[in-house]
């Protein structure tokens, strides 16, 4: 038995539950987690009305939706991999060192800073100049 929000659910009802979750068919649900299948329509509908059912199902139901969102540290992640990569077209890497930039720091408490790259060729081997934002002595 599981104890779930309001009730307690059996381990059959939580199959059914995370059968739902998968493939959003209560009749079959109610099959696959063992229920009759003559009954298993009715069954289901009964499932689907208890508080338990509907919380688990819900929690899961979030859980599963959140897993499909990228996370921060996942993007970070994907840009640095893009600045790093040697065999992507410049204009894709420094795509992403701006991306990165708007992004500012990953959370952590380390100040973040963005260093400009001065060696990266432009066009037929010129180098881009430094641009700073500050005033030369």
């Amino acid at each position: 038995m599981f104890i779930w929000g309001r009730g307690v659910m059996t381990s059959k009802q939580k199959m059914f539950c995370d059968c739902y979750v998968a493939n959003h068919s209560a009749r079959e649900s109610a099959i696959l987690a063992g229920y009759e299948k003559k009954r298993a329509d009715r069954t289901a509908k009964e499932l689907l009305s208890k508080s338990e059912v509907k919380d688990y199902i819900s929690q899961q139901l979030k859980l599963k939706q959140k897993e499909k969102i990228a996370t921060e540290q996942e993007i970070l992640e994907f840009l640095t991999a893009v600045v790093r990569n040697k065999d992507e077209s410049t204009r894709d890497r420094l795509k992403a060192v701006t991306l990165l930039g708007r992004c500012g720091s990953a959370g952590d408490d380390a100040k973040s800073s963005v260093i400009i790259i001065d060696d990266v060729p432009i066009f037929g081997g010129e180098y881009a100049k430094q641009d700073t934002d500050y005033e030369q002595d």
